[in-house]
């Protein structure tokens, strides 16, 4: 379900079947091989697909395994026959050697959810030794009839016939550039396909359509300002906004789109698919009875592409199949900048990293490429976000060559890799911002050893890195992205660390430079977390802490210019409660530094939302978008980053020898309405609820209850749950007063609301927090 709300407004469907493989897999019918006698699908495979069935259900003992291996045995069989014809030489001469194969049932290996493919694009290996991050594709079958196949449908697929495909590219005018014109053009029809003799019974349609009935997604009540000379707001009401005239609807737009059970399943593994390895877009298929539709999902939605009946359609198939088994790894989703040595399928040795230019860490530009060698193993191994629609960020493990190399040395680095939004500020530059403003102060460039060591950053446009969502018409993206790259040095996530006081020490490290970059460089990080704690032990063997990922990161004047209209931060409908990754948006513009140049997550996989992290967001954000993030909410995820650890850190034993961090129930749900009041009842000791949050705690890290967490409860935190509650009881008097017109009780119930804040700032101060980690 939390999927299905995330992409139903995302998605494009019915996209013309031969642009959708020309768009995304590189291939037109042009780039079939002329055969004299044309193609065929095989006859007595074809008879065997079609007189079967095939029903997945849930546990493997009730699986009708005859059924199975008829079913999706023989429709591999038809694909590899095709295969056969396409590429008559036994000698397999492509860049990325693989094929399309049934999976039988087996759970795909990730590091995410165990999910079950019918079929997989990816090496001829054992079907339990697939990984998401090496398969090229993905598939999903439904077929619950059985029909009896005609060999006169069996015709075959001449040369004729494929020519045939190129006239309906001329029939829908897909335009690659923005549309200028001050009115859209109404949408061109699509073409026809070729229609199947009328079956008996009448199947049920399995295609995906719009929801009947279904509106467009309301457009945002009016923002109200109150002033202080309290008068009305002077902006439309609800009644007068129903009355006055609407512009027409734009037919670019997204309808809703209903998802059945089987597009719901195979949304999940495209979903997954896109979750794993170093992508920018995925690719799959949808199989329902005889009728074919092709899948394409990047950082910013979804589209599907019309269905087809593959016996009645076959020139179709057979586009499909000789895209797909001629496509390289970028043709199928590998972000370009990364290239992998022919002939590989099932591993990261030997591919590099190109950079065509980039940006030092100092802002200069570099204008010549620089390479890197990807180092992925078991100790550093590729990180990747979960979830299809967001930033998406990978963090890969490299090492510098060639020129890079004489740049930034032979230290172990990481190329952080995402898809922010465009209207984003640059990590990098907010970066260079801070370390050329910390490290120019004379009692703050001490903590300069704890902020990010940034060596290059790149920004490319989708344009660029050849997504083709650049080249396909679809509707306006949810949120345009591009991809950005950072090189950093690597650090140590804190799974690693070795003790008590080594966490202590990279604890404090990170908040004296929290501080000083807030206070020196005027930026507040707003997203303190587990996964943005890391830490190096230097040469002398100190352990030394390091505060990452500033990319949602905003000035002090951003935050000024908001805290003056609290009502301007984004409204609850902009707050999805998904389990997946969720983009984090603001308006705030980038801080204004000589050093601003012109280039355009973590490892830790928790649930994100808009300005945070969920099990360390501040209470206030979780229980209203009404309120601005503060100082003070940073402070708070401070303390539970703190709770978290002591808590739910489990070090390294002979039993289980790798350190790890216990799931810890409510906390780490994707709802923020779960979130929120599982930590409200923390916070408010319910039933002991804050105390026994540490009843399992690892004895070697148990003191830091007692030396700084329950000090810093009793002197602050034990009253936030109070001015939370407060704060939001405080706004819903502003928008009852606003529902009612009545100017005056908004202004009055919004003074109450900052003054509440205000106190809550009073309350939770970095002197008090400073003085118990000191004590």
């Amino acid at each position: 379900m939390a999927l299905m709300q995330v992409l139903q407004d995302k998605t494009d469907a019915n996209y013309d079947i031969v642009k959708f493989i020309q768009h995304t897999l590189g291939f037109t019918p042009d780039d079939i091989p002329e055969r004299i006698n044309g193609y065929v699908l095989d006859e007595n495979s074809c008879r065997f697909y079609s007189s079967r069935t095939y029903h997945k259900l849930d546990t493997p003992h009730q699986q009708d395994f005859a059924g199975e291996r008829a079913c999706c045995h023989a429709f591999q069989d038809i694909v590899w026959d095709l295969v056969r014809q396409l590429q008559p030489t036994a000698k397999d001469t492509r860049s990325f050697p693989a094929k399309l194969m049934f999976l039988h049932d087996r759970v795909v290996q990730g590091d995410f959810a165990s999910y079950k493919p019918d079929f997989g694009y990816g090496a001829p290996i054992r079907a339990n030794k697939h990984r998401w991050e090496f398969l090229g594709a993905c598939g999903e079958m439904k077929k619950t009839r059985t029909n009896h196949y005609r060999a006169v449908r069996n015709r075959p697929i001449t040369m004729a016939r494929i020519r045939q495909l190129k006239k309906r590219q001329k029939v829908l005018h897909r335009i690659i550039v923005k549309r200028e014109a001050s009115e859209p053009p109404k949408p061109p029809k699509l073409p026809k396909l070729s229609k199947p003799p009328k079956p008996s019974p009448k199947p049920p349609s399995h295609r995906m359509t719009t929801r009947a009935g279904a509106k467009r997604k309301a457009a945002p009540e009016p923002v109200v300002h109150v002033t202080k000379k309290r008068k009305a707001p002077a902006v439309k009401t609800k009644q007068a906004e129903e009355t006055s005239s609407s512009p027409p609807p734009d037919p670019r737009k997204r309808q809703l789109i209903d998802f059945s059970d089987a597009e719901l399943q195979m949304a999940k593994y495209i979903n997954e698919l896109l979750s794993h390895g170093i992508r920018s877009y995925a690719f799959g298929f949808l199989i329902q009875e005889t009728r074919m539709s092709l899948w394409y999902v990047d950082r910013m939605g979804m589209a599907t592409s019309q269905s087809f009946d593959i016996f009645h359609d076959p020139e179709l198939f057979l586009l499909v199949i000789a895209a797909l088994h001629s496509a390289n790894r970028h043709q199928l989703g590998v972000i370009p900048l990364v290239k992998y040595p022919d002939g590989t399928a099932q591993s990261h040795n030997k591919a590099t990293l190109e950079l065509p230019r980039a940006v030092s860490g100092k802002g200069t530009a570099i204008k010549k490429s620089l390479s890197f060698r990807l180092r992925v193993t078991p100790s550093s191994p590729l990180v990747v976000a979960y979830g299809a629609i967001g930033r998406g960020t990978t963090v890969v493990p490299i090492t510098a060559e060639g020129h890079a190399r004489k740049l930034f040395g032979d230290d172990k680095l990481v190329a952080k890799m995402s898809w922010p939004s465009v209207h984003r500020k640059s990590e990098a530059t907010m970066i260079r911002v801070i370390r050329k403003k910390v490290g120019e102060h004379k009692d703050a460039k001490k903590c300069l050893k704890n902020i990010v060591d940034l060596k290059c950053s790149l920004d490319v446009s989708g344009m660029e890195v050849k997504l083709p969502r650049a080249l396909m018409d679809l509707s306006e993206p949810y949120e345009p992205r591009l991809l950005r790259t950072l090189v950093m040095k690597e650090y140590l996530p804190l799974e690693n660390i070795r003790s008590l006081n080594d966490f202590k020490t990279v604890y404090k490290h990170i908040f004296e430079a929290h501080h000083w970059v807030f206070v020196i460089a005027g930026i507040l990080h707003r997203d303190p977390s587990l996964s943005n704690f890391l830490f190096y032990y230097d040469d002398d063997g100190n352990v030394v802490g390091i505060l990452a990922d500033w990319d949602v990161s905003s000035s002090k004047e951003d935050l000024a210019a908001l805290r003056d209209g609290v009502d301007k931060a984004p409204r609850p409908e902009e707050l999805i409660d998904v389990s997946t990754t969720v983009p984090k948006t603001d308006e705030e513009a980038e801080p204004k530094d000589e050093t601003k140049t012109h280039d355009a997550e973590s490892t830790e996989q928790r649930p994100r939302y808009r300005t945070g992290t969920g099990p360390f967001m501040a209470l206030d954000l979780l229980a209203t978008t009404k309120i601005v993030h503060r100082y003070r909410h940073d402070l708070e995820s401070f303390f539970y980053i703190l709770c978290f650890f002591c808590a739910q850190f489990r070090p390294s034993t002979a039993e289980k020898p790798k350190a790890h961090f216990a799931y810890l129930h409510g906390w780490e749900s994707g709802n923020t309405k779960q979130v929120h009041t599982t930590k409200y009842s923390f916070l408010e000791n319910h039933d002991g609820a804050f105390k026994a949050l540490f009843k399992d705690s690892d004895k070697r890290y148990l003191p830091l209850f007692q030396e700084w967490i329950w000090p810093l409860y009793k002197v602050m935190f034990q009253h936030v749950s109070e001015f939370s509650a407060a704060l939001e009881r405080s706004y819903g008097k502003v928008e009852l007063a606003l529902g009612e017109n009545d100017g005056e009780m908004a202004e009055f119930n919004m003074d109450n609301f900052r003054c509440t804040s205000d106190k809550a700032d009073g309350m939770i101060t970095f002197e008090k927090f400073k003085g118990i980690l000191i004590s």
